[in-house]
């Protein structure tokens, strides 16, 4: 295992002439699968001979090793792989005790420790299986002669989700101790410091003040990287440090760049159309709370880096084929998997929007005191009819009118007979070149449906909303005249845009995943 790994770290490093990746290809994505890590798939092997061969059996011991072995160089895999093989029967002997601390109520299982090759952390429901834990630590660093860093050792003590003071302190087998950490105070776990959470705004505060002080003692090295490759820096606010003088792009220059370039560009020029409202458009960015990962993903999608077969084909040059993995027919862009592609129109697509629409009619029937409370919306189902005191809601239903229009089915039609008004909503995500033409299309789409409503409910008036917002989370300035219009606080906004960004990245990882 040993040989196979090494070697097929020096091939992934080029140090070597034999190129296995010729027949190893990218596998399928597995639930829990690291995103930074692609699980590779085996050559084919009809016989236990092939098998046997290099290429096939290294994959497995590959997918199987830890991100440790699979990010590190190949001159140091030989001493990460030793601490790996010694530390690894610590994970299964702790795995055997069967302790642990579930986090949440739909947690499978319980979690009992993290562990990097020497650094690592327990869990435990309470102060006696901690110990018990500890125990077999203990014995196992006393059997392989790794002694205790108890100065970087500390017990937190949590209950209610608020750290517990004066916990008293926890005694080894050999009589040390391992006190409780100390009140407002940190410990660090692979170079960062946590407590039940990892204080984002610390941590960047402490990177800024190393890379400060690695620029000052290597100041020509820098600067001459600098001139070099011209780069400009965004988390880090180096600009504002009097370090030496060196040119510097702006934020308008920067933007200018972007805005230069045909594909990736194109999301920017949307943003700065005369109608678009930008605020609202990257609102999600700012207060959603979407994971750090999700967060990339999307911003990806807008600038179009996403590796689809027409990306491969005619940015990367790549020698394979452009037409769509689904419905063969189309070009494989990025906007063809967001909102173009036949075969996902029918599910996902239509499941992306519903999940919008079901934000609006939560907020609706509470309003209308047809329910009380709103529920999330993708738990939400909800009914095809709901009435009550002259109110009627009625979700995805066909409308019978005396003369026949084309279209009669709408996302959601209120009728209310107290006020003689109606509304038909109709929910769309476009892509977002295409945001105010479907505006347009919607209001004269369902014009005709709501003339006849008006005639057969004997309505003073009846208006029809269209909520439009595209795939990656454009909406026009005139959005905010729906709250004016139906009963939307900027909850239930922010709400149908993490619908629709969400939805966007889900349809592109499972399209990329087949």
């Amino acid at each position: 295992m040993y040989n196979d790994l090494l070697l097929f770290k020096k091939i992934l490093y080029g140090l070597t002439d034999y190129d296995a990746m010729a027949r190893i290809t990218e596998g399928r994505v597995h639930r829990g699968d690291d995103p930074l890590h692609p699980r590779p798939q085996q050559p084919p092997a009809r016989t236990k001979l092939g098998q046997c061969v290099f290429d096939y059996r290294v994959v497995a011991f590959w997918n199987a090793a830890p991100p440790a072995l699979k990010d590190c160089s190949a001159a140091q895999f030989p001493s990460k792989y030793k601490v790996y093989v010694t530390m690894n029967p610590l994970s299964m002997l702790i795995n055997d005790l069967k302790c642990g601390y579930k986090m949440s109520e739909g947690q499978a299982g319980l979690i009992s420790h993290q562990l990097y090759l020497d650094d690592l952390k327990l869990y435990a429901g309470n102060k006696r299986q901690l110990k018990k834990m500890l125990e077999v630590v203990e014995k196992f660093s006393d059997t392989i002669k790794m002694e205790f860093g108890l100065d970087k050792c500390a017990a937190v003590h949590v209950r209610k989700g608020k750290v517990v003071e004066g916990a008293e302190i926890l005694e080894l087998l050999s009589g040390e101790v391992i006190d409780s950490l100390e009140e407002g105070g940190s410990y660090k776990y692979l170079g960062m410091q946590q407590l039940l959470q990892i204080n984002s705004n610390d941590v960047r505060k402490l990177v800024e003040k190393k890379v400060l002080a690695r620029v000052r003692k290597n100041r020509s090295e820098f600067v001459e990287v600098i001139q070099e490759k011209n780069l400009a820096f965004g988390a880090l606010d180096l600009a504002s440090v009097d370090l030496v003088e060196f040119p510097l792009m702006s934020l308008e220059d920067r933007k200018q760049e972007w805005r230069g370039k045909e594909l990736h560009g194109r999301f920017l020029r949307v943003l700065e159309s005369q109608n678009v409202d930008k605020e609202w458009s990257t609102e999600w960015l700012r207060t959603l709370g979407i994971f750090g990962e999700t967060e990339g993903f999307i911003l990806s999608i807008q600038d179009e880096v996403i590796s689809t077969r027409g990306y491969q084909r005619h940015v990367m040059h790549q020698d394979v084929s452009d037409r769509c993995r689904l419905c063969r027919v189309q070009n494989e862009s990025i906007q063809h998997v967001c909102g173009g592609c036949s075969v996902l129109a029918p599910r996902e697509y239509l499941e992306r929007q519903n999940n919008v629409a079901k934000v609006v009619h939560q907020a609706l029937a509470k309003n209308l005191k047809l329910q009380e409370e709103e529920q999330p919306y993708y738990r939400c189902k909800p009914p095809q009819v709901m009435e009550a005191g002259g109110v009627r809601l009625l979700w995805d239903s066909e409308m019978v009118t005396d003369r026949a229009v084309e279209a009669n089915r709408p996302d959601i039609v209120v009728i209310d007979q107290r006020k003689k008004e109606g509304l038909i909503i109709d929910i769309a995500v476009p892509l977002d070149a295409n945001v105010e033409r479907t505006v347009v299309e919607k209001k004269r789409k369902y014009q005709p449906l709501a003339v006849e409503l008006k005639e057969i409910y004997n309505l003073r008036k009846i208006t029809v909303v269209p909520v439009v917002i595209s795939t990656n989370g454009v909406v026009l300035k005139d959005w905010k005249k729906l709250m004016e219009t139906l009963p939307l606080t900027t909850n239930h906004f922010k709400l149908m845009q993490k619908a629709a960004v969400l939805g966007t990245a889900n349809i592109v990882r499972k399209t990329l995943a087949l």
